[in-house]
């Protein structure tokens, strides 16, 4: 994933297209919001940080940030609403957040975003759950 992003944000920092982007999503998540949900936090990851910042996990922040509430309202949407000035950002993001379903979009980039990345915890717990309850009896 990391390396999609920083071929998609060569692309947008040379041409403003995000081809790449779009293709990637297509592949990746359904179409019903969730992909423009996901297009339009990239494209935010892309206006904010330098691209040797890129990440999963700096893209994780930016779709978590949907479900920090303010009020009856999320930090995503109200950077969409008062800080962003990106018409792409807006064309992605302006109906999708206040979709019905958007809390169920995010959750989605977020499983994905983890299921590829690497988290040390994780990762034992996947991959040595037996190992796990033998040592727990062993140290009870």
């Amino acid at each position: 994933m990391n390396i999609m992003l920083m071929e998609s944000y060569d692309e947008y920092e040379k041409n403003k297209t995000i081809n790449k982007l779009e293709e990637f999503t297509k592949l990746t998540f359904p179409t019903d919001g969730t992909d423009k949900l996901f297009i339009g936090c990239v494209l935010i990851l892309f206006e904010n940080i330098y691209k040797t910042r890129l990440s999963a996990e700096t893209l994780y922040t930016i779709v978590e940030s949907a479900k920090i509430k303010i009020k009856s309202s999320n930090y995503l949407k109200f950077y969409v609403e008062r800080i962003n000035d990106n018409k792409m950002v807006s064309k992605y993001l302006k109906n999708v957040i206040n979709d019905t379903n958007f809390i169920k979009y995010v959750d989605l980039i977020l499983e994905y975003i983890i299921e590829r990345s690497f988290d040390f915890k994780t990762m034992i717990d996947m991959r040595y759950s037996n190992k796990i309850l033998e040592y727990q009896e062993k140290i009870d």
